[in-house]
């Protein structure tokens, strides 16, 4: 098993030595991927076996570690995003700058009950790539 461990929040992640997609976690020894926890800034670097590392795909490691989230919070389907979204209250949300000065990039949407949905561009317009938690009080 190669453990990998966030410098920060110490949360760790175990993938098997026999996962074919291995190879791509190599840049995490040199401590350049980023932990793929909502709210984390921190890198993963690995780390000694622990007891309590979660069990993942190499593939899902990385994909997570991108930004793209874990398979759990990419269940963005239409009946599960109306179902959220519907009569539902936003708590902040969260925007970015856009090269036009007159627009912005709505970047994600804080919920009352703490989901977080998260947005990206598509050519149809915007699409909800994952939800998180917010557990940052924000």
């Amino acid at each position: 098993m190669m453990t990998l461990a966030c410098q920060k929040c110490q949360t760790a992640w175990a993938v098997s030595d026999k996962d074919p997609e291995l190879p791509l976690l190599v840049i995490a020894a040199r401590g350049l991927m980023n932990c793929p926890k909502s709210n984390c800034d921190g890198q993963l670097i690995e780390a000694k076996k622990r007891a309590r590392a979660r069990k993942i795909s190499a593939t899902e490691l990385y994909q997570a570690s991108c930004g793209m989230g874990f398979a759990f919070e990419r269940q963005c389907g239409s009946r599960e995003i109306t179902k959220l979204l519907s009569g539902a209250t936003i708590k902040s949300i969260s925007v970015g700058p856009s090269i036009d000065p007159h627009k912005t990039v709505l970047k994600s949407l804080t919920l009352e009950n703490g989901k977080v949905v998260h947005i990206g561009p598509s050519t149809q317009g915007a699409v909800v790539f994952k939800i998180t938690e917010n557990t940052d009080g924000g």
